[in-house]
């Protein structure tokens, strides 16, 4: 009985990436500051991009408000 494994193999599927070619240079690389608003930010664990948006009192998402009356206590921790 031929199994899965002997037609991969005779469609040439190798097991490992030790055969294959070195990923090829990406020319349209942009550096995240040139795409959006934002800054670096660096941390003890590294570099993070932060973007800030400020919304209006009464902005909505979807059917949901900002809860203006809510204490920030519980997030700002």
């Amino acid at each position: 009985m031929i199994t899965l494994s002997d037609k991969l193999k005779a469609l040439g599927v190798k097991v490992g990436a030790r055969d294959l070619p070195p990923p090829s240079a990406r020319r349209d690389v942009h550096a995240i500051e040139q795409l959006m608003p934002g800054r670096l930010h660096t941390t003890t664990h590294g570099e993070s991009f932060v973007v800030e948006t400020i919304y209006s009192p009464d902005y909505r998402h979807g059917q949901f408000g900002l809860q203006t009356t809510a204490s920030l206590h519980p997030i700002a921790e």
